[in-house]
């Protein structure tokens, strides 16, 4: 065997075992954060609902959560690149039968529905912006004031 040759094999099986070592691809291309924080409502926790982050920018990704007990969290897997987000929060309260469903009480699932217990600048007409930055806390609390009844 030449010499050049084995010198070769030796670098290239290095180069091999140093991307091995090193995990060569593993990382996340989009720079992905991980989200969490508490939500109230009233100044209590927000016993269930939903949080939907959606980019500001065009063709930016979205993510979202389930609230419980007023905490939420997002694993890194299913998180957010850098930049800035709409926040929308939504929380059914309880289930009230529809005017116009028929006499009865409704099928499974049909004629019910929940009213929003969040006002419109918490979601439908949100105005919270939050912004996702790399490596650092991303913790977004929510302190929603209560409809007026």
């Amino acid at each position: 065997m030449s010499r050049n040759f084995r010198w070769m094999s030796v670098c290239c099986l290095s180069a091999f075992l140093l991307a091995a070592a090193t995990g060569c691809g593993s990382g996340d291309p989009r720079n992905r954060q991980a989200l969490s924080g508490k939500v109230t409502l009233g100044g209590q926790p927000l016993d269930q609902g939903i949080i939907e982050f959606s980019p500001e920018d065009s063709g930016g990704m979205a993510s979202g959560a389930t609230i419980a007990s007023g905490q939420y969290t997002i694993e890194r897997d299913k998180g957010l690149p850098p930049g800035k987000y709409r926040v929308r929060i939504y929380s059914a309260g309880d289930v009230v039968k529809l005017p116009d469903g028929p006499p009865g009480p409704p099928a499974p699932g049909q004629g019910v529905v929940g009213e929003e217990r969040i006002p419109p600048e918490y979601n439908m007409k949100s105005t919270q912006v939050v912004e996702v930055v790399s490596g650092g806390p991303n913790a977004f609390d929510f302190d929603v004031p209560a409809k007026p009844k």
